[in-house]
């Protein structure tokens, strides 16, 4: 969690991870994802409460950390995935598979320009925390990628992970977020190749 101690401060930090470690020692010798219930010790942790943002900005952390171990899985060939997107009868029922590596994060502050400001740069640039954000992490090759999604994306990403059809999952977007554009979406995961697998819907139609 570096950018946490960065914002805390060290000794701040090593004395919350030890109140933390105490409580919730690891229960798996994989230590990579030790430190997974951070975010969740963060936002019920009282001296914390003066810092509300801290509890996402672990959860941001911890999905990069996450992504950087996922799976490989090679993604849909392109023309396969425009011959199905411009069929309107697999439109009706395709079910998109996204990369193993992918996480949402919506967040009522600024998670995404928070952790981007303090990345390495010369100074931390004035921004307002209370933004609300929704962030996107995901791994290409070798690298881990954090970005910030538009309006209703990221309702849209996460019901295609929990298995629903295309054209539900944009509807629930949508409904949750009118300025939702499906197109963007779309040629979001394509440009950075995250659709790597194609099902179809076999729910009786209403």
């Amino acid at each position: 969690y570096p950018v946490l101690q960065q914002l805390v401060g060290e000794e701040f930090f090593r004395a919350t991870a030890k109140v933390f470690a105490l409580a919730h020692p690891p229960r798996s010798p994989v230590m990579a994802y030790y430190g997974q219930g951070f975010a969740e010790f963060l936002a019920s942790f009282p001296p914390a409460a003066s810092v509300p943002y801290l509890a996402d900005v672990a959860r941001l952390e911890m999905a990069r950390l996450q992504a950087s171990h996922a799976a490989d899985t090679p993604p849909v060939p392109q023309a396969v995935l425009q011959a199905v997107l411009t069929d309107p009868h697999q439109l009706e029922r395709v079910r998109l598979g996204v990369h193993p590596s992918v996480q949402v994060i919506a967040s009522p502050f600024a998670v995404v320009s928070i952790w981007a400001a303090h990345q390495g740069g010369t100074g931390v640039p004035t921004l307002d925390p209370d933004l609300p954000q929704t962030a996107l992490v995901f791994r290409q090759g070798l690298d881990v990628y954090t970005l910030k999604l538009g309006a209703g994306v990221g309702t849209f990403i996460s019901a295609l992970q929990d298995g629903q059809p295309l054209l539900l999952a944009a509807s629930l977007a949508g409904a949750q977020t009118p300025a939702f554009d499906v197109s963007h979406a779309l040629a979001l995961l394509l440009h950075w190749q995250l659709i790597t697998s194609l099902g179809e819907d076999h729910a009786p139609a209403h």
